[in-house]
């Protein structure tokens, strides 16, 4: 635009607003809510350190959608973030997508909110909403056998178990066990 005024060419100044026109329809559209609803499938809220855990996600749309993004936050310790890119979602049908992850760390954790994210096709304005809310998930530590016989009494009839349990137990006792760090 100014460069069109400077120059004295109308042509070029016409160009300049037309340009700020299409940039300004852009930021708009990318500011308008989209209709789209989602669904967390199969997140339980207890899981195990260590385990696999899939996640289905169903996104359903009023509309016809192109070039969407999906993001799922975690928090640090659990698990990094996850960015899913969903290229089409037809009016009025379910799309299912799904990702995988595994608790790094044991303790409760917030994960989510599950976010909507759609861009022009230039990637120059970006509009991002919520569809999911976030949900908590206590990851716990994995359950370690415990033997309480010495293996050399194993088969010993009547099993001996020792008479009371000390304040401090140590050995193959239940609560005297760490896991190796």
């Amino acid at each position: 635009m100014l460069g069109g005024h400077a120059a004295g060419s109308a042509g070029l100044s016409l160009f300049g607003y037309a340009v700020g026109l299409v940039l300004l329809l852009v930021w708009l559209q990318s500011r308008r809510r989209l209709p789209v609803t989602a669904e967390r499938g199969s997140l339980p809220s207890r899981v195990t350190m260590g385990r696999r855990v899939a996640v289905d996600l169903s996104l359903t749309s009023r509309q016809r959608l192109t070039s969407v993004v999906v993001e799922e936050s975690f928090p640090e310790g659990l698990w990094s973030t996850v960015r899913l890119g969903v290229p089409l979602l037809v009016a009025g049908a379910p799309t299912k997508v799904g990702y995988e992850f595994r608790a790094e760390h044991r303790g409760r954790f917030t994960v989510g909110p599950l976010l909507l994210e759609r861009t022009d096709p230039f990637g120059l304005v970006r509009g991002r909403q919520e569809v999911a809310r976030a949900v908590e998930l206590v990851a716990h530590p994995v359950a370690e056998p415990v033997v309480d016989r010495i293996l050399s009494r194993a088969f010993e009839d009547p099993v001996l178990r020792p008479p009371h349990s000390r304040p401090w137990p140590t050995g193959a006792e239940f609560y005297g066990m760490r896991p190796y760090q």
